[in-house]
């Protein structure tokens, strides 16, 4: 990948037909394999202000930086210092992020109050609200 530390490569059966991949870069590499299955998009739906009010805050992830939700003319935004991505809502307490293959999922404890967040990237990652 120009200008990058990553390399993405392909891999082949004999017939030609490409089955995996491969992406290297400064960590340890990651591999995927073909699978012949239909994705869908994620459909962003309606979710009432008064629900997206309980999300804006910091949270921690442990190990790793403060997460900030912000909530801007009924938008929801996450950032990570200066990096800041839009949160479009798929479900009740579910977004993704806009323009990156990350999702957030909002964790409420048993009477609703938001107690932290699950970000999914790769991996999954809990960051507990501050």
């Amino acid at each position: 990948m120009e200008h990058s530390l990553s390399s993405f490569s392909f891999e082949k059966n004999k017939s030609g037909k490409v089955e995996g991949f491969t992406i290297a870069d400064t960590g340890l590499p990651n591999a995927g394999v073909r699978k012949n299955i239909r994705l869908q998009a994620q459909k962003k739906i309606n979710v009432p202000v008064k629900i997206m009010e309980s999300y804006p805050g910091k949270y921690q992830f442990n190990p790793g930086p403060v997460f900030e939700i912000v909530l801007e003319n009924n938008t929801l935004y996450g950032q990570v210092g200066k990096d800041r991505k839009e949160l479009v809502p798929f479900a009740k307490h579910k977004f993704f992020a806009r323009d990156l293959d990350a999702s957030i999922i909002f964790n409420l404890d048993a009477k609703g109050k938001v107690i932290s967040l699950t970000k999914i990237q790769n991996s999954e990652m809990e960051a507990k609200k501050l």
